[in-house]
């Protein structure tokens, strides 16, 4: 089950992953969860599904266990979003346009990747729910949709 913002635990920096044996234990309800709803996202956070540890998923890359931004690029860019745990609404926030991500893979092995495109928005997306505590109403400005101004005009 997705949590919906504003759950508590959606407001909660995650912790990180102590070692192999306790991603062990976490990342196979992570993977049950990415299979029951990644069809339907670019990514996933555990602090989606109720674990509140630093992992993530990204449709067409996978999974990073510990991650940190640790180089971006000065530009920026506009972008709009939306976010499992607030279905039916969009947010336009600003993103790196790229980022370089230190992080574990699903072995405990140390890595670094360079996002770019789209990976690199999806990405900073899903470590403001782990980092940050943070879930997209609370920063990103919410475009109306039709919907509303309907809703609105009654």
């Amino acid at each position: 089950m997705i949590l919906q913002y504003p759950h508590a635990l959606l407001s909660k920096i995650s912790s990180p992953i102590e070692d192999k044996l306790m991603l062990g234990m976490l990342l196979p309800a992570f993977k049950q969860s990415v299979d029951k709803h990644g069809k339907q996202a670019l990514g996933l956070a555990a602090s989606q599904i109720g674990l509140a540890y630093q992992m993530v998923w990204l449709k067409g890359f996978g999974y990073l266990i510990n991650p940190k931004i640790i180089e971006h690029s000065e530009t920026k860019i506009g972008v709009v979003e939306s976010c499992l745990s607030v279905p039916g609404k969009f947010y336009t926030v600003e993103r790196y346009k790229t980022v370089k991500i230190l992080y574990r893979d699903e072995q405990f092995k140390l890595r670094r990747h360079l996002f770019t495109d789209t990976l690199s928005i999806v990405c900073q997306h899903e470590l403001c729910h782990v980092l940050d505590g943070l879930c997209l109403p609370q920063y990103g400005v919410e475009i109306n949709t039709i919907e509303d101004e309907e809703a609105n005009e009654q």
